[in-house]
């Protein structure tokens, strides 16, 4: 059975040839499958990556060809690894902790001090003085979504920052508008011969007297007699047309169904129904995958013609990306027309169609990369309708969960947040949507993309003669669960279960750094990583949550990177830490400190917290425990009202979701006055600037310690732009900052 998989390629190959490879009919290619692989999505804005349909031997097999990075199963079909938001809210709120009250942002002022301002208390005198507020920078919240109207996202004279775009439209990949022909102005006509046949309806396999909605297979997907096939031409792809009616067949015999069609070298495949006397309501639909329907309710009466005769009354195409063409108004007459396109309008032209009078249309869908034509008997009206609606939901623009909203506070709210003059981007990603919310994001596998097509479409800013720099924060991560652990590999070594230093769990956290099952597993998503790598690649800086779960997160050069556990749940590679990830400059994964300072080592410093993953490829840390921000109204949390407005809301809450902002706000305060720098220029900045500051123990194996940071920097977020050195925009918030 065909499964939908993602194929991720390696950096640096000939990206189109392995496509090809995979899409043709090709044979004796080591490791590809020896016919033409059908797509699922094409993944038309990402280099490396494309879904296709493929067994589950074909993607082992695939695997193993160089070229190829990963092949995974997409997550909308997998039960064994969720998405989550790395977030953990605190349930005891009492004193500073609480939710109340007009408590800061506390990372405002630790992030201004190369050192702990706080010392061993929770308060402090300072006030954050600053010049700089993100003016001229996009921040993009990949989250839950965001309450727009929520007065943290407004500007000094009380104008939202928020920018609402459709992301389809922004990212090039739908257009509103009258609907464009993609290959040639004039509509085609095919002289070819048929392959045309005639059957009883009720001698098909696939057909009950009650099955309307059964389908009837065109192509390889049945070769059958019973069927049709089109020989090697087909090139392996299967079509399907379903009536989707809604009469009742009661009749032994009822009547025939016509068809002719062929498939062309191209790979494309030409379909035309001629006639269907037993049906006199419902849509004819033509099923691959796109969603394309023939409506053509009011052809196939009892009136309907026979043989290959003018089409007599009318019919509807429409795609589902919502273009729609009619023809209507048929004559059966024997003249045979062509319709071109004149000035924007479509032209009938007569006597110029050859045999059959056949004529074409190619319509691109959006979800694979295949054309398919239609053909249609002639005379015929044929003309365009104006769509607009685009695919994003309506409902986009909403934050139901209130993750995001408080993600976005930190980043750049006004009060609590760094970047209080960015402009303030949201994109909802499918999974992360709250309760009754579900359906409204964009899906996980295109939002990345969409982040880096819009922003390599930015119009040049005259104010600096670049395009607006882009920083975004993503706090949310893959990852699994077990229940049982029977074996695994520890630094090259095997071990059971059952041996005397693996049979329990604090064995096995101590001698192999494998967390209890109380702790879901870090999980890795090839896809999502060159998603990430492109994102970096196109000049955008990438911020990342490093995750809520105390693993360490091993370089792929360190000795833990390929310890593994075989659990129920299958083969956990447990310190490799989850997705998204990059390893290019330019994207930061970060780790949360704790809100109060700990005994290590006989000292009292400050620590991360026992909630964050740490180690090597965590490359900064920065406030995430008990952080008050904004929330949305409809929230998840124990939220109150917002200290400044009670119509609103606000939370505190802990994570590394709230540690990323940090990083990300300060990220776009570089930019601001930096608006041409590389990533790779913001990351050696802010990992220059940071002092290593965290407390450790200095050992990287000391899996089973609190506190210990495994092999990481510890080096601690700073911005030196916290000074106020009389700038035009400075500004000055005065409080007493508590945590």
């Amino acid at each position: 059975m065909e499964q939908e998989y993602i194929v991720t390629l390696h950096q640096g190959i000939d990206y189109d040839q392995v496509w090809s490879d995979i899409e043709n009919s090709t044979t004796n290619i080591d490791h590809i499958p020896d016919r033409s692989v059908k797509i699922i999505n094409p993944r038309e804005l990402s280099l490396r990556v494309c879904h296709y349909a493929l067994t589950d031997q074909e993607a082992e097999q695939l695997k193993n060809d160089p070229r190829i990075l990963d092949v995974e199963l997409t997550p909308l079909v997998r039960d064994d690894i969720q998405i989550g938001r790395w977030s953990r809210q605190i349930a005891n709120f009492t004193k500073t902790t609480v939710s109340t009250g007009d408590n800061i942002n506390w990372g405002l002022i630790r992030g201004t001090f190369n050192n702990n301002p706080y010392g061993n208390g929770t308060t402090t005198s300072n006030s954050y003085d600053y010049h700089l507020d993100g003016e001229g920078v996009d921040v993009v919240i990949s989250d839950s979504g965001l309450q727009v109207d929520h007065p943290e996202f407004t500007d000094k004279n009380g104008v939202s920052r928020v920018k609402q775009i459709d992301w389809y439209v922004e990212s090039g990949t739908f257009t509103p508008g009258l609907v464009n022909i993609k290959t040639k102005p004039t509509v085609i006509i095919s002289s070819n011969s048929y392959i045309s046949f005639t059957k009883a309806v009720n001698s098909y396999s696939v057909f009950t007297p009650a099955g309307i909605g059964n389908a009837l297979t065109l192509g390889a997907g049945d070769r059958s007699v019973d069927t049709i096939h089109g020989g090697s031409e087909d090139g392996g792809k299967s079509y399907r047309v379903r009536f989707n009616g809604n009469s009742d067949w009661t009749q032994t015999n009822q009547g025939t169904l016509k068809w002719e069609v062929r498939f062309l070298d191209n790979n494309w495949i030409e379909i035309l129904v001629i006639r269907h006397d037993a049906a006199t309501t419902g849509d004819w639909k033509l099923q691959d995958d796109s969603d394309i329907k023939l409506n053509l309710s009011t052809l196939f009466g009892t009136a309907a013609v026979s043989g290959s005769g003018a089409i007599p009354l009318s019919c509807v195409l429409t795609t589902n990306d919502g273009q729609t063409w009619t023809i209507n108004n048929g004559q059966g007459t024997a003249e045979n027309y062509r319709a071109e396109l004149v000035d924007g309008a479509w032209t009938l032209v007569a006597n110029t169609a050859t045999e059959k009078g056949i004529a074409s249309l190619s319509v691109i869908t959006t979800t694979h990369a295949d054309e398919v034509i239609y053909y249609f008997n002639t005379p015929f009206d044929f003309y365009m309708f104006t769509q607009t609606t685009s695919p994003q939901s309506a409902l986009h623009y909403r934050d139901y969960d209130g993750h995001g909203t408080h993600v976005a506070g930190i980043t750049t709210g006004k009060n609590y947040g760094w970047a209080k003059g960015a402009n303030v981007y949201s994109i909802k990603v499918g999974g992360l949507e709250g309760s009754g919310d579900s359906g409204n994001g964009i899906p996980i596998t295109s939002t990345q993309d969409f982040i880096t097509a819009w922003h390599l479409r930015k119009p040049v800013d005259p104010n600096t003669g670049l395009r607006r720099p882009t920083v975004v924060n993503m706090s949310w991560g893959y990852s699994g669960t077990y229940s049982s652990v029977t074996s695994g590999n520890y630094r090259g070594a095997s071990w059971l279960a059952t041996d005397t230093n693996a049979n329990s769990s604090a064995k096995r956290l101590t001698n192999f750094g494998l967390q209890s099952t109380s702790y879901a597993v870090p999980v890795r998503q090839s896809w999502l990583d060159a998603d990430i790598d492109q994102m970096v690649d196109a000049g955008i800086i990438v911020c990342i949550a490093a995750g809520n779960t105390p693993y360490k997160h091993e370089s792929t050069t360190g000795a833990d990177y390929n310890n593994y556990a075989v659990t129920n749940a299958g083969t956990r590679y447990y310190h490799r830490g989850s997705s998204p990830h990059s390893d290019r400059k330019g994207c930061f994964r970060v780790g949360s400190i704790d809100y109060i300072t700990n005994s290590l080592g006989g000292n009292i410093v400050e620590t991360t917290k026992d909630y964050s993953t740490r180690g090597p490829v965590v490359n900064i840390w920065a406030p995430g425990t008990r952080i008050m921000s904004s929330t949305s109204n409809t929230n998840r949390f124990s939220s109150q009202p917002y200290f400044l407005n009670s119509s609103y809301r606000q939370v505190n809450i802990s994570g590394t979701s709230m540690a990323s902002p940090q990083v990300c706000g300060v990220v776009a305060l570089y930019l601001q006055i930096n608006p041409g720098a590389t990533p790779a220029e913001v990351y050696d900045f802010i990992i220059k600037s940071a002092p290593y500051s965290l407390g450790t123990t200095g050992s990287d194996t000391d899996y089973d310690q609190t506190y210990s940071i495994v092999g990481s920097a510890g080096q601690v977020l700073f911005t030196p732009y916290a000074v106020d050195i009389g700038m035009q925009n400075s500004a000055r918030i005065s409080a007493t900052f508590k945590r």
